[in-house]
């Protein structure tokens, strides 16, 4: 090996482990969804990323092992759209809809039975809002579940690439980090082809995943230190799986997730897009080892004090034509605790709901889901499971934007939600 080259490797090596600070990663696994873009025949091509890195080199760090995750999820930081971060993805057999409620049935398509993983770099994103590819972006990554658009070369390695869409598992990990059980596309399976070639001179040490380091860019692999606007480009990329495409770009043009879908995600790992828990009083939040949810995703767990309650605020209409109100709650010692539910607007409340009332439509590690019908709340006595039509005369359904968990008594309720819908 000559001094150039081994002067290289080194450089490789202290990149990689340098990755992503201890305090970004927790090692805690999460659910989500995959789908695929790249490779020879779909136009979005891996090199041309939001995160502006131009040609990626196959033997460079994470190689073509690389994804786009939606602007959507819980861990999406804005300020450096995540690029330099790196995941490891499982495949993992599981059914799920996507955002417009379309049932897809993927329990038994992993390869290995999903013990193998894959190690994958942030070079892109996957916007909820992409006018040129409304559709598809809507459908994978406007916040119904935590996705990522990953390289064909990723997914043919997790299940066979005919699927489109998959459930994983993930978590944040060290760019240098090696799974235990490492993903292979099987010898059986053909494999993706990339048509586009490397630049005229190429070679490995131009790849600008090395370029924007030796520049001092700040550029630390995700953490707040990254200077965003660092080579960033205007780009797209698109998945090219059968189930539908999703396209990546660093157009950045807000919108409220949801208003157009069957689906409203209101909390899911994190407050989804338009959410938040401002003006909520009487709480004390949980810390993050003590909140974790059902399935791995954060859950949002609060002491409410005497009479305290935890505020979801939301925007006008959210709840426009919606039918049922869907969450998951903790039992505390084999019980829900005792909390109404309530929804309000600026002219006025509507109908509580009391939880210890409801019954449960089903239960998993010590939770419990419920589904309360919309029309529960409505003072005018109907109950009919129909689409949400406000709570009185003078609330309407593009009123109402607000919603609450109180608790009931003087003393503390100790209250975990997760998985918060409307559809």
């Amino acid at each position: 090996m000559s001094a150039a080259m081994a002067m290289l490797a080194v450089a490789v090596v202290a990149l990689f482990a340098h990755g992503a600070t201890a305090a970004s990663i927790d090692w805690q696994w999460h659910t989500g969804r995959a789908t695929h873009y790249g490779g020879a025949g779909d136009p979005w091509s891996i090199h041309n990323g939001h995160c502006g890195y131009g040609y990626l080199d196959p033997s460079v760090g994470t190689g073509w092992d690389i994804a786009a995750p939606s602007d959507q999820n819980w861990d999406y930081d804005s300020s450096t759209s995540n690029c330099g971060v790196c995941y490891e993805i499982a495949c993992n057999g599981m059914d799920f809809s996507d955002f417009y409620g379309n049932y897809l049935e993927r329990t038994d398509v992993c390869y290995n039975g999903g013990e193998t993983s894959v190690v994958v770099m942030v070079s892109d994103i996957c916007p909820c809002y992409y006018p040129s590819n409304q559709y598809s972006n809507k459908r994978w990554c406007c916040g119904d579940m935590q996705h990522f658009d990953v390289s064909v070369f990723a997914f043919e390695k997790l299940a066979d690439v005919k699927w489109g869409v998959i459930g994983i598992k993930y978590r944040r990990v060290p760019c240098d980090y090696q799974p235990a059980k490492k993903a292979y596309r099987p010898s059986s399976a053909a494999a993706a082809q990339e048509s586009t070639s490397a630049p005229w001179n190429w070679n490995s040490s131009k790849d600008k995943r090395w370029t924007l380091w030796s520049q001092k860019q700040s550029w630390n692999f995700g953490d707040a230190t990254y200077s965003s606007t660092a080579g960033l480009q205007v780009s797209a990329s698109s998945s090219s799986s059968s189930s539908g495409s999703s396209s990546s770009s660093s157009s950045s043009a807000a919108s409220s997730v949801g208003q157009q879908s069957s689906v409203t995600n209101a909390y899911f790992g994190g407050f989804m897009q338009g959410w938040s828990d401002s003006g909520s009083w009487g709480i004390a939040k949980w810390d993050r080892d003590s909140s974790w949810g059902f399935d791995g995703q954060q859950a949002y767990c609060v002491t409410l004090s005497g009479y305290g309650g935890a505020k979801f605020n939301a925007w006008s209409g959210a709840l426009s034509s919606k039918r049922t109100l869907e969450f998951w709650v903790r039992m505390n010692d084999g019980a829900a605790p005792d909390v109404t539910i309530k929804l309000a607007s600026p002219n006025g409340g509507c109908k509580d709901v009391r939880l210890r009332d409801l019954t449960p439509n089903d239960s998993k590690a010590g939770w419990q889901r419920y589904w309360v019908q919309l029309t529960s709340f409505d003072w005018r006595g109907r109950n009919d499971g129909g689409a949400f039509s406000g709570c009185s005369d003078s609330v309407s359904d593009w009123d109402v934007n607000t919603l609450f968990f109180t608790n009931n008594w003087g003393s503390n309720q100790y209250l975990c939600l997760d998985q918060i819908k409307l559809f």
